[in-house]
């Protein structure tokens, strides 16, 4: 419940919590003044979950709401309001998927629903109430996968236009929106198959599995978590799938147990030497190797961040090495970055390059952000991290146009750029005279970053790094003058490239 007093009538004051209610006459009657259950084009509709409600000072019959749907304003004491978000990107992810070639995004969010975009700002909910996990098919894009609270399960067979609940098999609630009666997390995890699409996983407190494209699913396992009964304890928290052997399956909860199975689903068997009693956050499984797998942890134990495994559990290393006292709260690793390990932390993503002795901050356009969930589209091999506060952000996955040409230079230089004019690509060579985090960015001529080339560590040597006069989101840009920066440390240098289509 949140209060706010009107600045020069003190019998004026507005309550507000679920929704807004005002008195105009110290409390001796109140009226409500919003409502979140209103349709949206209505104007007594506003988010619900109110987080604070200021007047303003000059002119206290203007108010503001801050919610869980964003800032909305009165200019009439609250008789009728509008949102004022256009822009305003502070989308609070839990989830993302990509489809697998277009530029199309989903996205479980933090009372926000399910929500899409096609490479615009903007968005379109296509699942009401909290989002969860999110999913779509990399054969056929046509088959969209989400969740309401407590594994409530949705499929779209047309791109996501329209959702059926489907749990068949799942013990569940009598009501529309309930979810599953198993104890399981607020929002449930679930995975697709990486080796077969018509394949999902999903963990309450054992594995529930599909192998129909959710119209069937079935238990794969009994209680994984150890240590719960009823509708008290541990949860599952994440599950991976061995790309190549979808009979290897990992799972984690919320106790830090991790389980694992070489069959199936048939056997399982605890694997917890060396891993800390805390909240195991996801899993994620070499492409090549589905004996050696990552788990990470949330929490503020120092140094219990990321544990590594080469032997399907059975001992387990911590590789947190450098990294900051703050929650892990996913990892990915992707087959073109076989070096690469990729950690979304509370404050943005952490890579290492060098099995985990040394983590640095990656992603230097990224705000200091938690980032909740991340994937890999191999069709263009692009990152998309999805942030718990700031929306969606993408970066080429690596240094996979990165070429050394020369090593040990002498000093720090970056050349300009050849051919220049260029169409379609162009390529940019720099030298590096010591070790340290590399950043090269592209501005348009009105200061505007439309591309990062490159943003990791690098040793000292002469480089060439190509581009291909796209933006960040893979967009052709039109002809004009751009601006390649280069940043080391504290020193930049900047050269005009000249796009001529």
């Amino acid at each position: 419940m949140i209060v706010a007093v009107h600045p020069t009538n003190p019998n004026i004051v507005y309550a507000a919590g679920l929704d807004a209610f005002g008195t105009d006459n110290g409390g001796t009657s109140w009226e409500q003044i919003s409502r979140w259950d209103a349709e949206r084009t209505q104007p007594e509709f506003v988010h619900a979950d109110h987080h604070i409600i200021v007047f303003n000072p000059l002119n206290p019959s203007t108010v503001y709401s801050g919610n869980d749907g964003g800032v909305y304003r009165s200019y009439n004491g609250g008789s009728a309001w509008q949102h004022l978000n256009n822009g305003l990107a502070i989308t609070q992810f839990y989830y993302g998927a990509v489809h697998p070639t277009l530029f199309r995004l989903y996205g479980g969010c933090q009372d926000n629903g399910t929500i899409a975009s096609d490479n615009s700002p903007n968005w379109v909910e296509i699942i009401g109430g909290d989002g969860g996990a999110t999913e779509v098919d990399y054969n056929d894009p046509n088959f969209v996968y989400g969740e309401y609270t407590n594994f409530c399960f949705y499929k779209s067979t047309d791109g996501g236009a329209n959702f059926t609940k489907s749990m068949n098999g799942i013990p569940v609630g009598p009501g529309i929106f309930d979810g599953t009666t198993d104890r399981t997390l607020f929002i449930t995890p679930f995975i697709m198959d990486p080796n077969n699409p018509n394949i999902l996983i999903g963990g309450t407190f054992r594995v529930w599995k599909t192998t129909d494209q959710a119209a069937s699913w079935n238990p794969i396992s009994g209680d994984l978590t150890g240590d719960g009964t009823g509708t008290e304890g541990a949860s599952i928290s994440a599950l991976a799938i061995a790309k190549g052997n979808s009979d290897v399956i990992y799972v984690a909860t919320t106790g830090g147990k991790v389980q694992v199975t070489t069959d199936g689903g048939t056997n399982w068997t605890l694997r917890e030497s060396g891993l800390p009693q805390a909240y195991a956050t996801r899993i994620a499984i070499e492409p090549n190797d589905p004996a050696t797998a990552y788990v990470s942890f949330s929490g503020f134990s120092d140094g219990n961040k990321v544990f590594k495994t080469t032997n399907y559990g059975a001992t387990w290393t911590n590789i947190s090495g450098n990294l900051p006292n703050i929650p892990v709260n996913s990892l990915l690793v992707v087959p073109t970055r076989n070096d690469a390990i990729f950690a979304g932390t509370d404050l943005g993503v952490f890579t290492t390059t060098d099995g985990g002795t040394t983590w640095f901050r990656d992603g230097l356009s990224l705000p200091n952000v938690a980032v909740f969930d991340m994937d890999y589209r191999a069709s263009d091999d692009r990152i998309f991290a999805h942030t718990h506060g700031r929306g969606v952000y993408s970066s080429p996955a690596g240094p996979t146009s990165v070429k050394e040409t020369a090593s040990n230079p002498g000093t720090f230089t970056l050349m300009q750029n050849y051919p220049n004019p260029f169409n379609p690509s162009t390529k940019v060579r720099f030298t590096l005279p010591a070790s340290g985090e590399v950043n090269i960015k592209v501005f348009d001529a009105q200061g505007k970053e439309v591309a990062v080339l490159l943003n990791q560590s690098m040793n000292p040597g002469t480089f060439e790094v190509e581009w291909n006069g796209t933006d960040r989101a893979g967009n052709k840009l039109s002809s004009g003058v751009y601006f390649c920066r280069l940043t080391s440390g504290n020193t930049q240098k900047t050269i005009k490239m000249i796009l001529n289509k």
